[in-house]
């Protein structure tokens, strides 16, 4: 993956506004990632990560010992944003990171950092699932029966909006 492709998918995820805000969000999110793993592990995965990005996964001193919550303190922080950001934008660059090593290394890395890590690097985290009636109940509305929440709790004829008369 190259260095344009890369920042536009952590741009989209975190909604960042230019290539160079997901720039500074991306090098932020690697030296942290980098001070949980050793040497060996950042040289791996650095070479498989376009250029710029492999050197922030090696910056930061190697073999650290942190929870999630420090992790995203430790972005935050070098960022210089509100901690809500910090965890957006991390989980953001931990997505791409993952479609840039593919499942292979994804694995290895996941392997390689403490249990409560590996959701950040998991694409079905993140995927919205449609309930499982979903698509029996849409032509049932359409057709002008059936219920939907905005149109009364489930199994009613009544609207919401006229519960209260009751």
């Amino acid at each position: 993956m190259h260095d344009e492709l890369f920042l536009e998918k952590i741009r989209e995820r975190g909604a960042l506004t230019s290539p160079e805000q997901a720039r500074a969000v991306a090098e932020a999110t690697l030296e942290a990632v980098g001070e949980l793993l050793v040497d060996r592990d950042r040289l791996r995965l650095a070479q498989a990560l376009p250029t710029p990005f492999g050197e922030a996964l090696r910056r930061g001193a190697p073999g650290q010992d942190f929870d999630l919550e420090d992790f995203y303190r430790r972005v935050q922080r070098r960022e210089g944003v509100a901690p809500g950001f910090g965890v957006e934008h991390a989980q953001a660059v931990c997505l791409a990171i993952a479609a840039a090593l593919g499942e292979e290394l994804t694995v290895y890395l996941v392997r390689r950092l403490p249990d409560e890590f590996a959701p950040l690097f998991s694409r079905r985290r993140f995927e919205p699932t449609a309930p499982p009636d979903a698509h029996h109940t849409a032509p049932q509305v359409a057709a002008g029966f059936g219920s939907t929440l905005s149109t009364g709790r489930f199994g009613s004829r009544d609207p919401v909006a006229e519960h209260h008369r009751r």
